[in-house]
């Protein structure tokens, strides 16, 4: 686990507050990166951050980092049931755009679907 990640383990809910926060203010490098820690993250937390992350930013890379960060989260840890509709949405607009490495990313994704 990253140092990001251990930080995220000791967060308050004040803490996640502010993090919710500036995640619009951020650039996309930024979200990337953070869309990657998430995935390390306590799982109650960052899977909403994640899920936020897939349905509000413009960046296909973040969406492809988010969608990758879920897909990491052991099973239990993420209802992709419920969602599922939604990230098929998802990936169908991606994968147009998508280079060789962020189609194997989308794939992965649909298998976790199921």
């Amino acid at each position: 686990m990253s140092e990001a990640a251990n930080l995220l383990d000791q967060f308050s809910e004040s803490d996640w507050a502010q993090l919710k926060n500036a995640i619009p203010l951020r650039p996309k490098l930024w979200l990337v990166a953070c869309a990657e820690v998430l995935g390390d993250a306590p799982p109650s937390h960052a899977a909403a951050f994640l899920m936020d992350m897939v349905r509000t930013t413009d960046h296909d890379d973040v969406k492809v980092t988010a969608l990758d960060a879920l897909r990491s989260l052991a099973p239990g840890e993420f209802d992709f049931h419920s969602v599922a509709s939604e990230l098929r949405a998802v990936i169908a607009e991606l994968r147009p755009r998508a280079g060789v490495v962020d189609t194997i990313v989308l794939d992965l994704v649909e298998q976790r679907l199921g």
